[in-house]
């Protein structure tokens, strides 16, 4: 049987708050819908069953049936019954009899197991030690990123809307250029850093490049590349009168590019590549903006 792709500690915390919401008193020998404990005991006795049984800070012994879950924290699971679902062990130990029949898996979170001889696990067992991202600690990552991003380009649209529709712009207007420029900022960029930790004197330098400089020209490059893609966007399918003020504050473009990139990025591997060149593209356009202007101002 597969292993469901959580954490043990999500997969406790799940079962807590369901617990929290629906628990309610019940003697060990009734049968229950869900059996929480604190700092007690429960024993569910060779005739007894059980829907789900959550143990905080002590031990749980089962003799009988738990129809779903059991889930024990900082005690010890001793189990000579039948757990039907999942058995979860956090900070503790589990102890399955001859008798003891898991249905689906145990699962061990800095925990130990001891396993006597005709104990059936019908799933997997899985032991795991410190904390484990999850893909809900994927999806949280990626929903925070993406309001990171929608904010600082919403900023840049707002304080420089202008220069940011300048430059995403140059990326349909004058690709040649751009590429060119991008690929002077890959190449050089990190090789000025390289040289820069050498030296005893550049290392400041050198983390100015590497920590900020890069960083910085990755993100403002990606929103920039992002504003371009949301500027076409927007030519397709909004209001042409309204043109000249999206170029000024292109708070619509910001908002679908990014939007689009980050759902690009979505797809394993294909999808880092292209947000690694949107970076790369992006910042090459802005660079190849300010050299032409600085080039207008002095040739003035």
């Amino acid at each position: 049987m597969k292993l469901r792709n959580t954490t043990p500690a999500l997969g406790i915390a799940i079962v807590a708050f369901v617990a929290l919401a629906a628990v309610r008193q019940s003697s060990p020998r009734e049968v229950s819908d869900i059996l929480l404990r604190f700092n007690g005991p429960v024993r569910i006795a060779a005739d007894d069953t059980a829907s789900t049984v959550v143990v905080f800070g002590h031990d749980a012994v089962v003799e009988g049936t738990v129809r779903e879950q059991l889930v024990v924290i900082g005690g010890t699971a001793d189990v000579d019954g039948t757990v039907l679902g999942n058995l979860v062990v956090v900070n503790g130990r589990a102890a399955l009899g001859p008798e003891a029949v898991v249905g689906e898996n145990v699962v061990l979170h800095e925990s130990v197991l001891e396993r006597e001889p005709g104990a059936r696990v019908g799933g997997v067992v899985r032991e795991s030690e410190g904390f484990e991202p999850g893909p809900i600690i994927g999806w949280l990552f990626w929903f925070g990123m993406t309001v990171i991003v929608l904010v600082v380009g919403l900023l840049f649209a707002a304080v420089a809307g202008g220069q940011l529709s300048d430059a995403a712009a140059r990326i349909g207007e004058k690709p040649g250029p751009v590429v060119l420029t991008a690929l002077l900022v890959v190449i050089g960029l990190p090789a000025l850093a390289l040289l820069s930790f050498v030296t005893v004197i550049g290392i400041p330098l050198g983390f100015l490049i590497a920590f900020v400089l890069i960083p910085l020209l990755a993100l403002l490059g990606y929103i920039v590349t992002a504003t371009w893609i949301g500027a076409a966007i927007v030519r397709r399918w909004g209001d042409p009168r309204r043109a000249e003020q999206r170029t000024a504050h292109p708070y619509l473009a910001v908002l679908a590019g990014i939007l689009v990139l980050h759902l690009v990025g979505l797809i394993p591997v294909i999808g880092m590549l292209i947000m690694g060149l949107a970076c790369q593209l992006g910042a090459g356009a802005l660079l190849y903006r300010l050299w032409r202007v600085m080039r207008r101002e002095r040739a003035a």
